[in-house]
């Protein structure tokens, strides 16, 4: 059974099993959607059915609502949120995955952070974390906060290198009004705004030479001073830091102070890629595939797709396994089942030959809608234009890929000037 990002087995004996919200019921569900005596699964006939107690909201079974129903090894039943199987009791049990404050692994060595985070949490340590690109670097950052005695106050996350440098000190410090051109009134900095919580600094390591000095003060003295201020403000703020950079050599380089490394680092937290972990691609992925799927549709991976996924090297990390998800589940085709075929990647490593005219598709931070729109525009300029290709490369049925074609003014995307060929796809 599957509930709330957990997974746990029960023994469904002769006499049955009820299932429902109330206390009482065999297996108990901490879930909104699903009534006090919700569903039975019970012995019959040499097999096993599966009996809706009247409930609310329903009991399904490959998105169809029923009353009672045969239920077979291995399909899934939704109630709820809540998702459970029918297995038997001899099968090969897998790895347990563990879901600690939004993160789930089956892998030892990320087990292993999870620990490490409940130890430091309760700490004031200036922690960082170190680890590549899209690894779930915030994540950790903010189980931190949720395990510490600040839990209570906010959260502030800043990202280094996504504010330009003319503005990171007052976004860090704040400034008071007059302070430069465009300071018309006074306004808080992060730091400021962190008070007695924790502030995550993400990318640490693109923080300019001449800024450091100032969180080093921060660090020492818990003083900050805003930009135009003649005093500074003391705050109460637990520092957690985030890089995919190798602080070390930055500070062999001269671009990173090697007093403020030490201040920073004083529990660091390496969060290993998902190359190293793949054990956790699956689990990931089905976690994935349950948030996104449309509520009541019992959506599942093929095993064919689950070994492509198992069998990629994730140069993006989880964030980009999120990305894939979200894209197959798009193009899953007719059926409960994603294939392998709809498991595409997007990769940005340079190849050998490649052009900036090329077909990948590229989606850190792209929405459903946008990644519909790239895969109809890339499948146009490989199938030269032809909208019967779109149609049977992309299993979306014509009417919806003329639609978009007109929505999103793609008529001419990937057709030769002066081609009637396509003409009576447009009738």
């Amino acid at each position: 059974m599957r509930a709330n990002g957990r997974e746990r087995t029960l023994p469904v004996t002769a006499a049955g099993v009820v299932v429902g919200k109330d206390p009482t019921c065999d297996a108990p569900l901490d879930d909104p959607y699903v009534s006090a005596r919700h569903l039975r699964i019970e012995a019959r006939g040499g097999g096993w059915h599966v009996v809706d107690l009247g409930s609310t909201n329903g009991t399904f079974i490959s998105g169809a609502r029923i009353s009672q129903a045969q239920l077979p090894l291995g399909v899934p039943v939704s109630l709820g949120d809540a998702e459970l199987v029918l297995e038997r009791r001899d099968a090969p049990e897998p790895a347990r995955a563990e879901a600690f404050e939004g993160m789930t692994t089956r892998d030892a060595a990320m087990r292993q952070v999870f620990e490490l985070v409940e130890r430091v949490g309760a700490s004031d340590a200036a922690t960082t974390i170190l680890g590549e690109t899209g690894t779930g670097k915030e994540l950790v950052a903010r189980a931190l906060h949720a395990r510490s005695a600040r839990r209570d106050g906010p959260f502030i996350p800043v990202n280094c290198s996504a504010i330009a440098e003319t503005l990171i000190e007052s976004e860090l410090f704040g400034h008071e009004k007059g302070a430069f051109s465009g300071a018309e009134r006074m306004r808080k900095g992060a730091f400021e705004e962190a008070d007695r919580g924790t502030i995550f600094l993400d990318e640490i390591g693109e923080l300019p030479l001449d800024l450091q000095p100032k969180l080093l003060r921060v660090l020492e003295l818990g003083e900050v001073k805003r930009v135009g201020a003649s005093r500074p403000i003391q705050v109460n703020v637990r520092i957690v830091a985030a890089t995919h950079r190798d602080l070390r050599a930055q500070v062999r380089a001269g671009r990173f102070r090697e007093d403020l490394f030490y201040r920073l680092c004083v529990v660091p937290i390496t969060v290993p890629p998902l190359r190293q972990r793949k054990g956790d691609v699956r689990a990931l992925a089905e976690a994935f595939l349950s948030r996104a799927a449309p509520r009541g549709l019992p959506v599942r991976w093929s095993p064919e797709a689950l070994a492509k996924l198992e069998g990629y090297d994730w140069p993006g990390n989880v964030r980009q396994l999120k990305n894939v998800v979200q894209r197959a589940l798009l193009f899953r085709g007719e059926g409960q089942s994603i294939s392998a075929s709809a498991v595409t990647f997007e990769d940005t490593r340079a190849a050998p030959g490649l052009t900036g005219d090329d077909d990948t598709l590229y989606l850190p931070g792209l929405t459903l809608e946008d990644i519909e729109r790239e895969a109809i525009r890339l499948s146009l300029r490989r199938n030269g234009g032809k909208r019967a290709a779109v149609v049977k490369e992309l299993r979306i049925a014509k009417s919806t890929v003329m639609k978009r074609i007109g929505q999103w003014g793609l008529h001419d995307e990937g057709r030769v000037a002066g081609d009637p060929a396509e003409a009576e796809d447009d009738a």
